[in-house]
């Protein structure tokens, strides 16, 4: 049974592992953190971006995902913000590799996903963004305000996703560290599932879109947008 088959046979079996985040028995969340990567690749799909610079539509849909994850889990401690800078070495080589590939290939018209990488312009307009969009967030709602906000950005090394599991286990061996705090972390990437889990961290869920298959749920599309995502926790579900 390869991992897909697995993950869902364990959901069918035990259905608390995976739930909507409308249910009324959903934890309340300390600390959520985001992997900004994967609401970038959304925004560019939602908006049809095509390139080379980031647009208002672009940015406004970045932003309103953002808070939207915000606003839906309402976080009380803490709201971690990590976008992938550069890539350990191996790793790197590896992306170099795929993306001469994906440039090689590129269909005249359409966004070239290369820029989506530390050290471009696309990135440096994204960075001045996310400052800008975080300070005025910080500044005008108490769901931003409450809780200590950090931003890890491309000028960071390593992956979003590693960042904040560093982050996590830096933190974990501290004398104020809260051992029934709940974690949340945003990401559509499977390997979460597994790298959440080596946190050691007894409350840990993962956030991501509804499966509507799943839960048959008819998805709704937001604002004439191609974002089937719409603004409220039923549009979610977490994985404990």
């Amino acid at each position: 049974m390869g991992v897909p088959g697995f993950y869902r046979w364990l959901c069918q079996r035990y259905p608390l592992i995976r739930r909507r985040l409308d249910d009324p028995s959903k934890p309340r969340f300390n600390n959520l953190y985001i992997d900004l990567n994967g609401i970038i690749y959304r925004a560019i799909s939602a908006t049809n971006f095509k390139g080379p610079l980031p647009t208002t539509d672009f940015l406004s849909e970045l932003s309103r995902y953002i808070d939207l994850l915000v606003q839906v889990i309402k976080p009380s401690d803490l709201i971690f913000l990590a976008v992938d800078g550069t890539a350990p070495f191996a790793k790197a080589k590896q992306q170099r590799e795929r993306r001469f590939v994906a440039s090689s290939s590129l269909v005249p018209g359409s966004f070239d996903r290369t820029a989506i990488t530390p050290g471009t312009e696309f990135m440096l307009e994204v960075h001045n963004h996310l400052l800008s969009f975080i300070s005025q967030q910080r500044g005008s709602d108490l769901s931003w305000s409450k809780p200590k906000v950090i931003y890890s950005s491309v000028f960071v090394p390593g992956e979003g996703e590693h960042k904040i599991m560093d982050y996590i286990r830096e933190n974990r061996p501290s004398d104020d560290w809260n051992p029934n705090q709940v974690h949340c972390i945003y990401s559509s990437d499977a390997d979460l599932l597994f790298l959440s889990l080596q946190t050691h961290e007894p409350y840990f869920v993962v956030l991501r879109e509804i499966d509507a298959v799943f839960f048959k749920q008819d998805t709704q599309p937001f604002e004439a947008k191609t974002s089937s995502v719409s603004w409220g926790a039923d549009a979610f579900e977490i994985v404990h």
